[in-house]
């Protein structure tokens, strides 16, 4: 079984079945997001800027009293429901088991791998696994292009991240 994560399901690593341990393959994560609460920051910041165009005036901080609250959130037409909110602020793809017991590829552009954060425990994505390895791609930032260029590098590095060592 080999696993891949985009982006923000990195996040729910933690959540898949210990079952999945002993026959996992490989993990490759693409620019995987490595923190809930700033992935959360970021997704938020969406209906800021939206809100903007509508002439309301809300914060990231406002949106988040919101879902402590209790309220649901629309954000682009997704609605993040307090649960989901709570429960994606907690998890922590640097402690999943199965990230910790496979070997784990990761890839991303060089925007992403050149600001990723150090968490408060000082610790980077794969710092602590024992078969951990990064690629940066050659692309400055892989969600903010407007045309296909990059999409056939990003596939073979993909494919290359589960078929060799």
């Amino acid at each position: 079984v080999h696993v891949f994560a985009l982006r923000s399901a990195a996040l729910l690593l933690p959540l898949l079945p210990p079952v999945l341990l002993p026959a996992t393959g490989r993990v490759c994560l693409l620019e995987p997001a490595q923190d809930g609460e700033r992935m959360l920051g970021e997704f938020l910041r969406i209906k800021v800027a939206r809100s903007l165009f509508e002439g309301e005036r809300i914060s990231v901080d406002n949106l988040r009293d919101r879902l402590q609250d209790g309220a649901y959130v629309e954000v682009s037409g997704y609605e993040l429901s307090p649960t989901l909110f709570a429960q994606l602020r907690t998890l922590d793809p640097l402690r999943a088991p199965l990230v910790e017991a496979s070997a784990v590829r990761m890839l991303g552009g060089r925007r992403y791998m050149d600001d990723r954060p150090r968490r408060s425990d000082g610790a980077r994505f794969g710092d602590h696994l024992p078969d951990y390895a990064e690629k940066t791609l050659d692309v400055e930032q892989l969600w903010t292009n407007d045309g296909p260029e990059p999409a056939a590098a990003v596939a073979a590095a993909v494919a290359h991240c589960f078929t060799h060592d």
